[in-house]
């Protein structure tokens, strides 16, 4: 259970990192992938059986990343190929990720200075710039998230008496990452 100073650390850090990445929301579609990914794509303009059956039976531009491909479906449904969108998605699933980080090494270190610190590192860092900012990018977000959330699962199973549980959940987000990247 978070204690209130560290639910405000929390609180601060997503205000940092929604700062330092709130440009990428107003920018729009880079031609490079993006074009290829959302704009032209056949795969996302419906949720059917048919689109998501190719989406994990077949490449698409010498990809395969179903779970990326049906995140791009979902928001094509609801919402066409409004950009802010797709990169608002991208921002929250980075911040989604930042808070597993910080839940995995308060795990490992039991000190919320250093889980501070690195989570720090990993929300602000230059290198996190493409995979928030690039909507294509967006298979490294989606495998990150499902990659951090089964390492945390294998952590809990240390600490849980149900060990089947958390050995199902971390497996089974772990064939998710496989599948978003």
């Amino acid at each position: 259970m978070l204690k209130k100073y560290q639910a405000l650390l929390l609180v601060l850090l997503s205000y940092i990192v929604v700062f330092a990445f709130y440009p990428s929301i107003k920018a729009g579609f880079t031609c490079v992938d993006d074009c290829v990914m959302i704009n032209s794509n056949p795969y996302i303009t419906s949720i059917s059986y048919e689109n998501i059956k190719k989406a994990f039976t077949d490449y698409y531009f010498k990809l395969y990343h179903p779970i990326v491909t049906l995140t791009y479906m979902i928001e094509y449904r609801f919402f066409g190929e409004d950009a802010y969108i797709y990169h608002l998605d991208n921002l929250l699933l980075h911040l989604f990720n930042v808070f597993l980080v910080f839940f995995i090494f308060k795990k490992l270190t039991k000190s919320l200075l250093v889980s501070y610190i690195v989570t720090l590192l990993f929300a602000i860092h230059p290198t996190r710039v493409e995979t928030v900012f690039w909507i294509s990018s967006r298979k490294d977000t989606v495998f990150t998230l499902f990659y951090l959330f089964s390492i945390l699962s294998y952590i809990k199973i240390y600490e849980s008496k149900r060990t089947k549980t958390f050995l199902l959940l971390s497996l089974i987000s772990f064939v998710l990452a496989c599948m978003s990247k």
